[in-house]
């Protein structure tokens, strides 16, 4: 499992804009490189292999304020790490993807928390929190039906 945490300047919303053709502004650019060349330090630093399997993706969002804003930060995050290599191949491995936002506050730095895990290793259904992975046993057994409940 790798995990590493990016400062908030380097989430950007995909805003490419299409003028004949699409065009990724710098801010866009710039946060794309930072990201990855930290998902590449925190790879190398944890010896971390380049993934050939599919993958899961968590990422923890603290906000710097409580502004609306547009939160599709997906796009630019999975990009940088592509581009700039050393943790996947293709970001079309990442076959498990969750987000979670947590409200800004006081004291707490603005950024996220960016947790990427080989699915072939985690037989148990993963339950992410802040970065850590815990494991629960899921349940195949039918749900027992309400007393009175109405078919149909």
């Amino acid at each position: 499992m790798l995990t590493f945490t990016v400062p908030w300047a380097a989430l950007c919303s995909d805003n490419r804009k299409f003028k004949f053709r699409f065009v990724l502004s710098p801010q866009y650019r710039a946060a794309k490189l930072l990201v990855g060349t930290i998902a590449k330090e925190a790879a190398k630093k944890a010896d971390w292999p380049l993934a050939v399997v599919d993958l899961g993706l968590y990422v923890l969002v603290r906000e710097p304020d409580r502004r609306r804003r547009d939160l599709n930060f997906s796009k630019n995050l999975k990009d940088g790490i592509t581009d700039v290599g050393g943790v996947w191949v293709d970001d079309r491995q990442v076959r498990d993807e969750r987000w979670k936002f947590d409200p800004a506050e006081k004291g707490k730095a603005a950024g996220a928390i960016i947790t990427i895990w080989r699915l072939d290793e985690l037989a148990d259904v993963g339950v992410l929190v802040a970065g850590a992975v815990r494991t629960r046993r899921v349940s195949t057994t039918a749900v027992p039906r309400r007393k009175g409940a109405r078919d149909g």
